[in-house]
């Protein structure tokens, strides 16, 4: 029955999640069930926090999970990380059903929180809908594949530039809990070294 039910899970997310083996299915529904019922807009790190928190209670390995902090370091978009495919951040939907809902589009923040377990990224502002893409894929769709939205303002700040100025602080998952400060690493080195 448990294998089953994976199945119906992956068939439902897509062939994103066909990685999805190398991740416990436990956190994966954890993710699921929390990208709604607990996302709270703006609190990218607290959302990340409160996963690991509910993920600890529940005695699932960690050990191969990573908190990443996204900064850009350099003077491109005034300093802002700059999404495009960011939750609720496009054009508006005109479906009856979606009051006050908006299409993912492009977004400028301070920094970016998200979870990196082994190669999948688990991000509650990437779309609006538990999506866990590998590293790589991950980052060319939420950062570096620009004018991929459907925002009105769209800035393009360029991929280089991106690569060059986008600076990350990886953590493991263990030790962001205690408020440990990760390594530093360059977006360009740090996905240089992804399969």
């Amino acid at each position: 029955m448990r294998v089953f039910s994976l199945s119906i899970a992956l068939v439902l997310w897509g062939s994103s999640l066909l990685h999805a083996g190398y991740s416990p299915p436990e956190l994966i529904r954890l993710f699921s069930n929390h990208f709604h019922s607990q996302y709270r807009a703006g609190r990218c790190a607290e959302n990340i926090r409160a996963l690991l928190s509910h993920a600890h209670a529940q005695g699932l390995d960690l050990s191969q999970s990573q908190v990443v902090h996204i900064q850009n370091e350099g003077f491109s978009g005034f300093g802002m990380v700059n999404a495009e495919k960011a939750r609720e951040s496009g054009a508006r939907i005109s479906d009856l059903h979606s009051r006050n809902r908006y299409e993912a589009g492009e977004a400028n923040w301070y920094y970016h929180v998200i979870l990196l377990h082994r190669d999948l990224v688990l991000d509650f502002d990437f779309t609006n809908s538990p999506r866990i893409l590998p590293v790589k894929e991950y980052f060319e769709e939420m950062f570096l594949r620009e004018g991929s939205s459907d925002s009105i303002i769209q800035m393009n700040i360029g991929r280089q530039t991106k690569l060059d100025d986008y600076w990350l602080q990886v953590t493991s998952a263990e030790e962001s809990l205690v408020e440990s400060k990760g390594r530093r690493v360059r977006l360009k080195d740090f996905l240089a070294k992804i399969r």
